[in-house]
């Protein structure tokens, strides 16, 4: 029996760039689509594992209104099956989808929720995940010292492992926390004998500066290609006393107009499209000068 389930399994498809995959997924996501909702019609309660994979592609494409619909019907067998990893990967996706419509609250719930359901799993990649997106979503809030919370958590786990790339995120998320609190020396210093993990990064640690995160970068390049980041990443922004808002033309970002609402980022769209193809870390506003 076993072997003919491996004779009949189809093995992944084989892209050599990440645009031969997107054009893959546009072509064969109504395919996916459908097979989706079938196994949602047949209740199983593996149905949000392919869901799930399916939202990183849904939210590029700015695709909210399915990735809510399948969803909140997989959530609901995943409760049914009390499959706690399932409920909380549901609760995470539902989250930021409320992050990128301009729900922060909800977001925020929908993420502590995900979290409390991944320590009862045990799952430490989720976890480590949605520390992730609890940071961005306090800093969206300008709530700095929870987000600090979250991100020494991603610090300290990227630096138990091996992974560069994401050592690099952990520090370029600690550098701009650095910056958003205005200590911009401890954000701009070099200093890698700060990187290891028993150094307990603060707001004036240097660890979390960003030029260290951008040296890290390239040498994570080096080593292996760096992938996507695959979650929701919000554009860094300064705190609520000195934001500024682009004047006319509103710079409302395509997709995001769920239920009315609009984001307006403090620069010109067109201008975050070119600074967001290149690598992190070596991103700078043309207008500003500003290392995000």
């Amino acid at each position: 029996m076993d072997a003919d389930q491996d004779a009949c399994r189809v093995q992944p498809p084989q892209h050599e760039t990440d645009v031969s995959a997107l054009r893959w997924l546009d072509r064969n996501h109504p395919d996916l689509l459908a097979v989706a909702r079938r196994c949602l019609s047949a209740g199983s309660p593996q149905a949000w594992r392919l869901i799930h994979n399916l939202e990183c592609y849904q939210r590029m494409r700015d695709f909210y209104s399915e990735i809510i619909v399948l969803n909140t019907e997989a959530l609901r067998l995943a409760e049914q099956a009390g499959d706690l990893l399932g409920q909380a990967a549901m609760h995470q996706n539902l989250g930021l989808v409320d992050m990128r419509t301009s729900r922060y609250r909800a977001a925020l719930t929908r993420f502590r929720t995900a979290l409390r359901l991944y320590t009862q799993a045990g799952n430490a990649d989720g976890l480590a995940t949605i520390h992730h997106e609890l940071c961005n979503v306090n800093k969206w809030l300008d709530d700095l010292p929870q987000a600090r919370v979250h991100a020494t958590y991603c610090f300290e786990v990227a630096f138990s492992g091996g992974d560069l790339t994401r050592q690099a995120f952990a520090l370029s998320t600690l550098g701009t926390l650095d910056r958003l609190e205005g200590h911009h020396t401890a954000a701009a210093a070099v200093s890698p004998g700060r990187w290891p993990c028993s150094s307990r990064p603060g707001s004036a640690a240097a660890s979390a500066s960003a030029t260290a995160s951008s040296a890290c970068w390239t040498s994570s390049k080096a080593a292996t290609r760096t992938p996507k980041p695959t979650s929701a990443r919000p554009i860094p922004f300064t705190s609520s006393s000195t934001r500024k808002t682009t004047p006319n033309p509103p710079t409302h970002c395509p997709g995001d107009q769920l239920q009315g609402r609009q984001m307006t980022y403090s620069v010109p769209l067109a201008e975050l499209v070119a600074l967001t193809s290149q690598p992190r870390g070596s991103l700078v506003t043309p207008k500003t000068g500003r290392l995000w």
